[in-house]
């Protein structure tokens, strides 16, 4: 798990619904089970994150809260996206969350 460090001027999990379909954001079929381990590796500064499911639908679906360090293994599908977010802290309040990606290559 990093932290995209990257200027991004638009979430595209804010997009409606239907249009997170459309792009093909949310869980198909469920026919390849596997299973991913995230890791919490957000370091600066170290945060707690959250992860998310996208549900057939498109929405976000909270799974688990990952503490600095922190690994999860969790039974999925090949099909099935997953996200992830910081968690706004008393010292964060007002500041934007910050989206988490996992580099795939």
């Amino acid at each position: 798990l990093e932290r995209w460090d990257k200027e991004f001027y638009r979430d595209p999990l804010d997009a409606p619904q239907a249009r997170l379909v459309a792009l093909g954001a949310c869980s198909q079929e469920s026919r390849h089970s596997t299973s991913v381990v995230f890791r919490n590796a957000v370091a600066d500064p170290p945060a707690r994150c959250r992860v998310f499911w996208l549900d057939y639908q498109g929405k976000l679906v909270r799974y688990k809260t990952l503490d600095p360090g922190e690994t999860h293994r969790q039974q999925t599908f090949e099909t099935h996206p997953w996200t992830f977010t910081t968690v706004p802290t008393r010292g964060s309040l007002g500041e934007p969350k910050q989206r988490l990606v996992v580099d795939g290559s």
